[in-house]
């Protein structure tokens, strides 16, 4: 359990992971397009932001949109709107 509540804070068990670098696509390119910037928010919140911060405002935007690992859905619905 302990484990599990770490990996969501941390937003990934490998200790090495530094934050979110999207290798697979240039990010000035997806930032055009309102798919991107939905990928770009996914990959935040699915493996952790780095040195960014995430957008409330965006994360409630796109909420319904956004593919998410289901506990950490749970665990931001909880944050954003105090219910589970």
């Amino acid at each position: 359990m302990l484990h599990t509540i770490k990996s969501l804070v941390k937003g990934s068990i490998n200790p090495y992971n530094r934050g979110m670098h999207i290798w697979d696509y240039r990010e000035a390119d997806l930032k055009k397009t309102k798919w991107g910037r939905t990928y770009i928010l996914e990959n935040m919140i699915n493996m952790g932001p780095g040195r960014r911060k995430i957008s409330l405002k965006q994360v409630k935007k796109q909420w319904h949109k956004l593919k998410i690992d289901p506990l950490r859905r749970r665990l931001f619905k909880f944050l954003i709107w105090g219910k589970i």
